[in-house]
């Protein structure tokens, strides 16, 4: 019997002292988490708003200047969602957002636990203002490289946070959720539909004086890098005041109705001078012939003429005997052959032609088997270039010959997401290059400028 007994109480006083320690653990837990609720309510923001302001109409659109730079970022590391802009201002305002940490990480090939997110930040010229936007519990690591002239932190988080790297010198305000309730991942439009990136801007250039000088948004984040930088970031910058012709200014142009959307006005080259006309507001193609001296659209999955003189619409048939045109998407312009190209996005895909001289309609191509957004001719070699979509997703920009075949691809690092229609787009020509322009529907400034160009060469 004594035995049994020596066991049940070696058995009981380890279940005692696993429990003690289990408590123990969970009370410095919790002293953990106090000190961080204490930690951030005293240094909580003295404002004078609370959630809920800063959603009016009226401070929905206008939120920068005129001179602005938009980047399209084809990096695997690039953040979900990216907007940069140039200042004036002598200090910046960087804005990194997640919505949580990834849960685990690999390390040396070892699966360790995750639930922080590193911010590296880089030397900088100016003073740097960062902010810090989580919805969730989590650590951000923080790291000031020599020269970060980083002058003090933001938080703005619902939950607790933990902030580790700190330096003394760098104060940090925290802005709760009773202040505070705008947490973006992304500044897009159709990402915000509480208009919660607009809401942060505006109380966050209230509590700083300052215009956001960048934005960085991820659903699950490891980590960010401020400013933000690599390789793979193509930037275009435009003065909107200017009126200047150039290739950022040939093609469509859109405007704003509301928080829409529409197409305004055409721009082209004829005879090497740059002319504009108004086109309807469903207008998504467009292109001059020059010998016929006519534009012809796509304007409500529709292909015609369009009279900017009379403001008329003239739809074109396909003639019996050829398959009909239900889905016209691009258009191109071949001015060697004076004919234009339409791609219709029906039975595989299928590229039409049409000479409007001779009202000649031939099929050049069926049954493609590929998607295309937008395309353009190579006026040296009458080839044929467009980007080609794989599910909702961008993914290359094809070298087609005149049959419809493909001869040659360059595939996008990162395919460019459309799916919820986040790009209006189409490729351009000017009279010595050849360009793939797009514009983002929901840029968050009152102007639907500025327009980003890849150049393409293939």
């Amino acid at each position: 019997m004594g035995s049994p007994d020596r066991v049940f109480r070696w058995s009981l006083n380890i279940f005692i002292f696993l429990m003690c320690f289990r408590l123990g653990g969970l009370l410095y837990l919790n002293s953990i988490l106090k000190n961080a609720e204490q930690k951030l309510k005293d240094n909580q923001a003295k404002v004078d708003f609370t959630c809920g302001d800063f959603a009016n109409e009226e401070s929905y659109w206008p939120l920068h200047p005129s001179h602005e730079q938009e980047k399209i970022c084809l990096d695997s590391h690039c953040p979900q969602s990216l907007w940069m802009q140039k200042q004036e201002q002598n200090k910046e305002l960087h804005v990194v957002s997640a919505v949580e940490p990834k849960p685990f990480r690999e390390v040396d090939g070892q699966r360790q636990p995750g639930y922080y997110v590193d911010v590296k930040v880089e030397s900088t010229q100016k003073p740097v203002v960062l902010a810090l936007v989580s919805q969730s519990r989590m650590l951000w690591k923080l790291n000031f490289k020599k020269g970060a002239k980083v002058e003090k932190v933001l938080v703005i988080s619902p939950d607790v946070v933990w902030l580790e790297g700190l330096p003394k010198d760098v104060p940090m305000t925290y802005f709760p959720k009773e202040t505070l309730c705008a947490y973006p991942k992304a500044w897009e439009e159709l990402a915000n539909p509480e208009n919660q990136f607009r809401r942060l801007h505006r109380a966050l250039s209230t509590f700083t004086g300052l215009d956001i000088t960048s934005f960085q948004g991820k659903d699950i984040a490891t980590e960010f890098r401020v400013p933000f930088s690599t390789p793979l970031l193509h930037m275009v910058e435009r003065d909107v005041a200017s009126n200047k012709p150039s290739q950022l200014s040939l093609g469509l142009h859109w405007k704003r109705e509301g928080k829409k959307i529409v197409s305004d006005s055409f721009q082209y080259l004829d005879k090497g001078e740059s002319k504009k006309i108004e086109v309807p507001p469903r207008t998504t193609a467009a292109v001059f012939e020059p010998k016929s001296e006519k534009v012809f659209i796509v304007s409500g999955f529709q292909f015609g003429e369009w009279d900017w003189k009379k403001g008329e619409f003239k739809a074109l048939k396909v003639p019996l005997g050829l398959p009909a045109m239900h889905w016209p998407i691009a258009l191109a312009v071949n001015e060697k052959e004076q004919k234009i190209l339409v791609y219709n996005d029906d039975r595989g895909g299928e590229l039409f032609s049409l000479n409007p001289a001779e009202n000649q309609w031939d099929l050049v191509a069926k049954n493609v088997g590929y998607s295309l957004m937008a395309m353009v001719v190579d006026p040296k070699t009458g080839e044929l270039l467009a980007t080609r979509l794989q599910g909702n997703k961008l993914v290359e920009i094809l070298k087609l010959n005149k049959q419809g075949q493909v001869e040659k691809r360059m595939a996008f690092e990162k395919p460019m997401d459309f799916s919820k229609g986040y790009w209006h787009m189409q490729m351009v020509r000017d009279p010595g290059e050849l360009w793939m322009k797009l514009i983002h529907p929901a840029h968050p400034g009152g102007d639907v400028y500025p327009m980003s160009q890849l150049k393409i060469s293939m």
